[in-house]
């Protein structure tokens, strides 16, 4: 019996050591989660939020005047063709 049961956790044994780990774990996501809030944290404690705003705005203007883009706009064809918003 003793035989038997030293065949078995030596097949559990290589199958564990076989097994790939796959996707991430909780501890991953967790750590993410805190690099987010983090950063987050940083932006709005130091006041960078209009700082960075600013940076987007600037670079959406910059590529809208290389493309030669009026800007704004959006939205569905037939909408404007009828002149109303539904």
């Amino acid at each position: 019996m003793l035989d038997l049961r030293t065949k078995m956790n030596d097949f559990v044994a290589k199958r564990r050591a076989k097994k790939e780990d796959k996707g991430a774990g909780f501890m991953e996501y967790g750590a993410i989660i805190l690099l987010v809030a983090a950063i987050a944290t940083a932006v709005l404690g130091l006041g960078l939020d209009d700082t960075i705003k600013g940076w987007f705005k600037d670079s959406v203007d910059e590529i809208e005047k290389e493309a030669g883009a009026g800007g704004g706009g959006g939205g569905n064809e037939e909408e404007e063709e009828e002149g109303g918003n539904g």
